[in-house]
């Protein structure tokens, strides 16, 4: 298994490269030739890794051999911004930038422990915990893709909308109504991510 940290994330060099999906799918690729292996690839991706994975297949669709997404982003994550007020938007969960600062500047004090216990009790981290053998299998299923996506198996492993939108109106102190319009442009976007 390699996980890595892409170029001016975590302990990694700066680039000067611009940071579009094309350019970091072509640095993965770069990588995994110093990486000795016989068979194809397995991509595992979280969040906004989907959309490099996303695009790394469709550059290079005969080095995989399988993809995971874990509740991966969209090339179209701007939707959020277009159909939601700023206040909506602001309280959805989707813009993560103000906790990851908040993270970053605790890391920076020393004070990692706090951190991870913060993390691990919240989503999406603790999502996965108390499955069933049933519910596992439900959740992970391999999907049919259509459009130009090539054809290698596709997992896609996501969270529940009844829980997501319980969790929306808690962490972002926003209505029912609100929430679900939210889960609901997120269910739109995965649409996006397996069949565009």
């Amino acid at each position: 298994m390699l996980c890595y940290e892409r170029f001016g994330c975590g302990s990694s060099e700066e680039t000067e490269r611009k940071r579009t999906p094309v350019n970091i799918a072509a640095e993965c690729a770069e990588l995994l030739k110093w990486v000795v292996h016989r068979e194809k690839i397995i991509l595992v991706a979280h969040s906004q890794g989907g959309l490099y994975a996303n695009q790394y297949v469709r550059l290079y669709p005969d080095q995989v051999g399988k993809v995971l997404l874990l509740d991966p982003l969209s090339p179209e994550d701007d939707l959020f911004q277009r159909k939601l007020t700023k206040e909506e938007y602001r309280k959805s969960g989707v813009d993560k930038t103000a906790g990851l600062r908040i993270n970053l500047w605790l890391l920076r004090f020393g004070m990692g422990g706090l951190v991870k216990r913060m993390m691990s009790s919240a989503p999406p981290f603790y999502y996965y915990k108390d499955f069933t053998q049933e519910e596992t299998d439900y959740i992970l299923e391999c999907l049919r893709t259509k459009g130009d996506f090539p054809d290698i198996p596709l997992y896609l492993i996501t969270h529940s909308s009844k829980i997501a939108v319980e969790e929306i109106m808690t962490f972002g102190n926003v209505d029912r109504e609100t929430a679900e319009k939210v889960e609901a442009l997120w269910q739109e976007l995965i649409g996006k991510v397996l069949y565009t």
